[in-house]
């Protein structure tokens, strides 16, 4: 349910389709990153309709992620432990940085991108969040199929292709065969226990770049 019809393999590219402005040249790793979240839509709440700006605190966050390299050129953070007050759009930017590593700017092919949370309701927020960044764009949306029922997206072409993404919750046992190139866990601390966290963790050895962040609202203790 949800799913589209998949586009025949011997169809034609379109002809005349502009470079996204996340592939141009010049852009630092952490640029195209910026540059690919700012162009997604916002589809919810006051600034519905709107580029997703990030915030000069956020622009921080992810070049101090995607920018420290080692002598191979290779990213150095593999995992990120972000934490900011409620209400400062957790949600959005952990949708936006797992879309850069599913069809964006550090997809691979064949990637895996799992997005974890303490129960479903709250897993589902962030595949919710990608699927309101995809349909509201309309060259993201030629190239994955979503399949909502199951909270899952397949990327068919492009950036990415062959990469799956899914919302995972903490009662998931099938994460022992996963292997993530990039996972985001929302809300750690609430999580009945750490099965599904230490499986995400030992999974990515088979990854030349895996990215683990953990985003978590402030707490006072």
């Amino acid at each position: 349910p949800g799913a589209r019809p998949r586009k025949s393999t011997g169809a034609a590219a379109p002809r005349g389709k502009k470079k996204p402005a996340w592939q141009h040249k010049g852009l630092s790793r952490s640029g195209r990153v910026i540059v690919f979240i700012e162009s997604l839509k916002l589809t919810a709440g006051s600034h519905a309709g709107k580029p997703f700006r990030l915030r000069d605190w956020q622009k921080a966050i992810v070049r101090k992620v995607y920018d420290p390299t080692t002598p191979e050129g290779l990213r150095q953070v593999r995992f990120v432990l972000p934490t900011m007050a409620r209400k400062n759009g957790k949600t959005q930017l952990a949708a936006g940085l797992a879309l850069a590593h599913l069809a964006g700017p550090e997809a691979e092919a064949r990637g895996e991108v799992y997005s974890a949370a303490s129960d479903r309701n709250q897993a589902a927020r962030t595949f919710r969040e990608i699927e309101a960044f995809v349909s509201a764009d309309s060259a993201l949306a030629d190239r994955v199929n979503v399949l909502r029922f199951a909270k899952r997206i397949e990327v068919l072409e492009g950036p990415g292709a062959g990469s799956i993404y899914e919302a995972l919750s903490s009662d998931a046992r099938k994460a022992h065969s996963l292997s993530p190139s990039c996972w985001i866990f929302d809300e750690l601390a609430q999580a009945a226990g750490r099965e599904l966290f230490d499986n995400l963790q030992t999974g990515m050895g088979a990854r030349e770049e895996p990215l683990a962040i953990v985003i978590s609202p402030i707490s006072p203790d």
